[in-house]
């Protein structure tokens, strides 16, 4: 699959005739799961989930069961660690991302399963180090961490399969894990692509290709293949485009209807410095939709994610999750409920409940009312009519052609200020989201942290 041409993707987006029908495929299985809410006998819950998260595993300062200890305490429902190229199997090991020192007596460890990571002397991003142990120690014991001395004097930690984390933190309809990873690594043009395979329990090697739609297609397409037995639905993200530098365009994501996911929110400083003119994450998801749902193309979906790599027990660094409403709390009912597009996105505001009635074209959001002072909820979206030609700007260093839409894709339709609202689109409307704020803070801050505590709905189809 090659990247569309400029001429080629204005062409193949040309707007329909503003007065036509406007039924992208995937709206169809949403209105489907709406339109059901009413017959459901079991009512559905609101659950917080967090999918991008990092250990020892890879390259996350924390060791597993810490950072599932951490969210679990924290009140998370069910969370996913997925950690770089890999699955937190039970297979013998001594290398993994980011990491690689084999034992000189493998003797020791006969018998013996899972990876075993070397103690560094020397601190360094992610290494496993004397501190990193003794964060476990003071939580569980020092029996809890398992650790073994190879001759020459280097110490080796065992790291938890997945498998035994779900043991020791799972509690039925508490809290759940579910299992993933991400698939990290550069497109051979030099930019960064990466993605998440979520309640999966195995994984495949990053499949690079020539640009960033190439290897994005090549990894969806084997994922596909690997995972077509599995027992159950899993998603698809797109991470952090931003990241490190304008990395995917809107365009990438126009061009794959296919991916039906994406992150949003992700660690609000995982990008820039801006471009003026340039698409800020939440432009982007307005671009890609506008064109997308203008050609009858599947709804693209936000998530939130910290992408947690640094784990302090006394800090909260959460900067995105997820709010999924499903019927239960098991990786079936979270999983299904995603790939309806039944859940909001959320840094800091707690919405009472969403609700879209097909019939009327009417996106009704309620605030939780302990929120507090200074609510603000607007409806964002975009006519059918609006401007299709767009502005490439070429940086140079780094080198990257960034792409500047019209003002007119993703404007705000309507604003109220307090716990409730609704917005029955017009006749010229592709689609509308929500957006809620808390008033906080004026103070200035980088294009990519957010300003407000704020909740987004997903976008609903006229």
């Amino acid at each position: 699959m090659s990247r569309l041409s400029r001429r080629q993707f204005i062409q193949t987006s040309s707007l329909l005739a503003a007065g036509s029908a406007v039924l992208p495929q995937g709206q169809n299985a949403v209105q489907a799961v709406q339109a059901q809410e009413s017959k459901t006998p079991k009512p559905k819950k609101w659950f917080k989930g967090q999918l991008h998260t990092h250990s020892q595993w890879s390259d996350g300062s924390g060791l597993p069961e810490m950072v599932c200890y951490f969210y679990k305490k924290n009140g998370y429902d069910f969370y996913c660690l997925s950690d770089h190229n890999n699955f937190q199997n039970d297979s013998l090991r001594f290398t993994g991302f980011g990491f690689k020192k084999e034992p000189e007596d493998k003797s020791i460890f006969e018998g013996e399963t899972s990876t075993w990571k070397f103690v560094n002397t020397k601190s360094g991003w992610a290494q496993m180090t004397q501190a990193v142990i003794d964060q476990a120690v003071e939580v569980y014991g020092k029996d809890s961490v398992k650790i073994k001395t190879d001759k020459d004097g280097t110490r080796y930690v065992r790291l938890k399969p997945f498998k035994e984390l779900q043991e020791q933190f799972e509690e039925k309809g508490k809290f759940l894990l579910i299992p993933g990873f991400e698939q990290t690594g550069a497109s051979r043009d030099g930019l960064q692509v990466h993605m998440n395979f979520i309640n999966v329990k195995d994984y495949f090697p990053y499949i690079r290709e020539a640009n960033v739609v190439d290897t994005i297609n090549a990894n969806f397409e084997k994922g596909k293949e690997v995972y077509a037995n599995n027992p159950e639905p899993y998603v698809f993200t797109l991470n952090h485009p931003q990241w490190p530098f304008y990395d995917v365009t809107p365009e990438a994501l126009i061009q794959l209807d296919k991916v039906h996911f994406w992150e949003l929110t992700n660690n609000p400083l995982s990008g820039g410095p801006a471009v003026p003119k340039a698409w800020t994450p939440e432009k982007y998801w307005d671009i890609v939709n506008a064109y997308r749902i203008a050609n009858r193309k599947h709804v693209l979906w936000g998530t939130g994610s910290d992408d947690l790599h640094g784990l302090k027990l006394d800090s909260k660094p959460f900067l995105g999750w997820n709010m999924v409403r499903a019927e239960e709390l098991t990786t079936r009912a979270i999983m299904e409920a995603m790939l309806s597009g039944d859940f909001y996105v959320s840094n800091g505001v707690t919405l009472k409940d969403v609700h879209f009635c097909p019939e009327s074209k009417t996106l009704s959001v309620s605030v939780d009312p302990e929120a507090g002072e200074g609510i603000k909820i607007e409806f964002i979206g975009t006519k059918k009519t609006f401007s299709r030609p767009f502005e490439t700007i070429e940086h140079e260093s780094p080198k990257r052609s960034i792409s500047a839409y019209a003002e007119n894709i993703g404007v705000v339709l309507k604003t109220v200020e307090g716990t409730e609202a609704a917005y029955t689109m017009q006749a010229d409307d592709l689609y509308v989201r929500a957006r809620v704020t808390i008033a906080a803070s004026k103070e200035e801050r980088p294009k990519y942290q957010i300003l407000f505590p704020t909740a987004w709905t997903q976008p609903y189809v006229n």
